[in-house]
């Protein structure tokens, strides 16, 4: 880091010395936002390089750091009614000590469910690899194979003088195998829209955010989104929203609506700054002279965009509570509320549900693979029965797609019929 930073710095005097004082002297006393801190760095990074700057005074607004912690009082409105008599209870029922071992007991059943979460994703990732190792291009050909049963519905219904309520059996028809085919395969630009022409609405599909993060990696000129990172959890939203926020230029609604940290929850300026200033070390200054920030800065910073303390709190308790010291110091009231944080955490974990279908396949090939003793066989024996199924599936669907052009008006609508009927749960116990 020194020889880094030897390239910026020139001669040390006594006017560089004063700005580094009047720097640490306005973070220590005021609570800064974040634009403000970037001014100050900057600043102070041309001065070292010699460049004349004039810093812009403190705003109006710039909030005095007081001795009391915002959390010295609980009712607002950061919390919940439900959260506010949480804590309550747990102020009623336990003193500090009590209060200290609750924490820690809680925080570590915490760490006990992140870990098999963990366990969980890296079970899934190799069940996924095995899914499409064993299923090859099978499962893209039944999706082709669907949207083309779509469109030979759409062109051949034209050969007919139908209801209203025959056009909406057919239109249901069209949209089922469409669905079919996309929760086989992503659909592309095209295929969305004729599907959008009869769901007269966007299509909710289940892309994850990690594919998502690779879609735009590849349209977004060096985007670079960590793709590893970007899961289903609020901090992997966090960590998306800041790059395209650096790299498109979004505005966030906040900008607009806040006329500065007067506007803001005490409790989030408080934590964001506190948090700010035990991770100097997530910033650093790149060869060309500009400030990086970790992605754990871009978590803290769209928390405090967004004003939302909970997600200040769990990182709070994330980052910085293994510090037996830091634990200590706190006020009786924050550590309730970082018991009241973990018991939530901890409760939500056993809530959660699958996010789409494919989401809903892996997690059952997941109970395959563990019901079978960790016998990744059994997920490729699974998937191979499976790919036998699509396999029979594509020829069957093309000779009757083909037959539609020649069909009645009671046998196409018979057909249309027996495509909505014969649209089932296929991961269904012994029917995957």
């Amino acid at each position: 880091m020194q020889s880094s930073l030897d390239f910026f710095v020139g001669n040390v005097d006594g006017q560089l010395l004063n700005s580094i004082d009047d720097l640490l002297f306005e973070v220590k006393n005021y609570q800064v936002s974040d634009q403000r801190f970037t001014h100050l760095c900057e600043c102070l990074l041309l001065q070292c390089l010699d460049i004349p700057v004039s810093v812009q005074p403190p705003p109006a607004d710039a909030i005095k750091r007081t001795f009391d912690s915002a959390f010295a009082h609980l009712e607002d409105d950061v919390f919940s009614e439900e959260q506010k008599n949480c804590l309550r209870i747990i102020a009623r029922c336990y003193n500090r000590n009590q209060l200290i071992e609750n924490f820690y007991e809680a925080k570590r059943e915490y760490l006990r469910l992140k870990q098999s979460r963990a366990k969980s994703k890296a079970l899934e990732k190799e069940v996924r690899a095995c899914y499409h190792r064993v299923m090859g291009e099978s499962a893209d050909r039944l999706a082709e194979a669907y949207f083309w049963m779509a469109e030979q519905l759409d062109e051949q219904m034209k050969r007919f003088s139908l209801a209203e309520g025959e056009k909406q059996t057919v239109a249901e028809a069209i949209i089922t195998v469409c669905d079919q085919s996309f929760e086989l395969c992503t659909p592309g630009a095209a295929q969305l829209e004729f599907y959008t022409s009869y769901t007269n609405q966007p299509y909710a599909g289940d892309l994850g955010l990690e594919e998502f993060g690779r879609i735009l990696n590849m349209v977004v000129p060096n985007l670079d989104l960590p793709l590893d990172k970007l899961d289903e959890s609020k901090e992997g939203g966090a960590i998306m929203d800041q790059y395209l926020q650096d790299h498109l230029g979004f505005t966030p609604l906040s900008h607009f609506t806040e006329k500065g940290e007067r506007d803001k929850p005490p409790k989030v300026v408080e934590l964001y700054h506190t948090l700010m200033q035990r991770m100097t070390d997530e910033l650093t200054i790149t060869d060309t002279g500009d400030i990086q920030k970790s992605d754990l800065i871009r978590i803290l910073d769209h928390a405090y965009q967004q004003n939302d303390v909970n997600m200040l709190l769990m990182f709070e308790i994330d980052h910085l509570t293994d510090q037996e010291d830091y634990v200590k110091s706190q006020k009786f009231n924050k550590i309730c509320v970082w018991l009241m944080m973990l018991d939530e955490a901890n409760e939500n974990w056993y809530d959660e549900s699958y996010s789409g279908r494919q989401d809903e396949l892996f997690g059952y090939l997941t109970h395959v693979y563990m019901r079978s003793g960790n016998n990744i066989n059994a997920v490729e024996h699974k998937v191979r029965k499976t790919k036998d199924i699509y396999d029979r599936m594509v020829p069957a669907l093309l000779e009757v797609g083909y037959a539609m052009e020649s069909d009645s008006k009671n046998m196409f609508m018979l057909l249309a019929e027996s495509l909505i009927v014969a649209a089932q749960d296929p991961f269904e116990e012994g029917e995957m």
